[in-house]
């Protein structure tokens, strides 16, 4: 059963707001907004894909092994397999909210070493 909640997640990263929408066994969506300036560490999902939708604002997902960077925009949306190392980036001046529904599977965030990100694409919003 998934219960709808609305509670912060409080994930081992500080950012402007990470709220739990909903959650069950196998699967979470989370409400996350980034300030300007702000990403979520460099990280991976052992079990479970992260498909995030951008709700406003623009948000960069870059995934290291593949040296690739998705800018997305209201609406617009990516799916990130398990086991792929990636962050999110607020690409824009103003504040970027996006969800995140993680699963199928065990979710776990597990947060990597500081990765370099200069040698990696950027677009420019």
């Amino acid at each position: 059963m998934i219960q709808a909640l609305q509670t912060p997640a409080n994930p081992p990263y500080k950012i402007k707001q990470s709220l739990i929408i909903a959650q069950s066994a196998e699967m979470r969506v989370i409400d996350q907004t980034l300030a300007p300036g702000e990403a979520v560490p460099w990280h991976l999902h052992p079990e479970s894909d992260d498909y995030i939708i951008c709700l406003r604002g623009a948000l960069e997902v870059r995934e290291i092994n593949s040296e690739k960077v998705t800018t997305l925009r209201a609406l617009e949306r990516c799916l990130i397999p398990s086991n792929r190392p990636h962050t999110t980036v607020n690409a824009s001046n103003a504040e970027c909210q996006f969800l995140i529904v993680q699963g199928p599977g065990h979710v776990e965030f597990r947060a990597l070493p500081k990765l370099e990100t200069s040698a990696h694409p950027r677009n420019d919003v």
